[in-house]
This record gives structure tokens, C-alpha cells and sequence, in this order.
């Protein structure tokens, strides 16, 4: 795993749950089912990384490209994923 990921991984000073967190392990059904998970160990049910599709997305990928010219500028709309991790 690269730095970066073992230093958003290194969570040991935060609280590990909180009872009504939809993102704290254990609490996995009160969100959307996973993109992503990351665990340190191999096979290990307890997660330390998720990536989740976002419940009310901003962006949609699945949205067709909508473009206007509006005299020398272009509008275009925004796609993308909008995801938590």
C-alpha cells in the first residue's frame, strides 16, 4: 500500500464507533453497498477503508453531456461519481 493510503488508514487516536454512525464498522446496512474496502489484513472482515456511492448525488455519470454555447462561452453540465470515503 503506498504512504498515503497507510496514513488515512492510521485512525488509531478517533473513536472506532460510534452506535448510530452510518460509516463506523458494524454499521455497514445503514448505507449503500460498497464500491471499495480496504482492510489492512487480508481476508479480514473488519474494514479500515470504504468507498461508498453518495445516497443524494451532486453528479450522476449516467447523465446524458449537455452542452450550450452562450455567446463566446461554453455551458456544459457536470457528470461525474460523487462517492464518500
Amino acid at each position: 500500500m503506498s504512504r498515503k493510503i497507510n496514513k488515512i488508514l492510521d485512525y488509531g487516536k478517533y473513536p472506532i464507533y460510534i452506535p448510530k454512525c452510518p460509516f463506523c464498522p458494524g454499521n455497514e446496512f445503514m448505507t449503500n453497498d460498497d464500491i471499495l474496502t480496504i482492510a489492512k489484513k487480508e481476508g479480514s472482515k473488519n474494514w479500515d477503508l470504504r468507498i461508498i456511492p453518495n445516497n443524494k448525488p451532486i453528479l450522476n455519470i449516467e447523465t446524458a453531456l449537455k452542452k450550450e454555447v452562450d455567446g463566446i462561452y461554453d455551458k456544459i453540465d457536470g457528470i461525474g461519481a460523487h462517492e464518500i470515503l
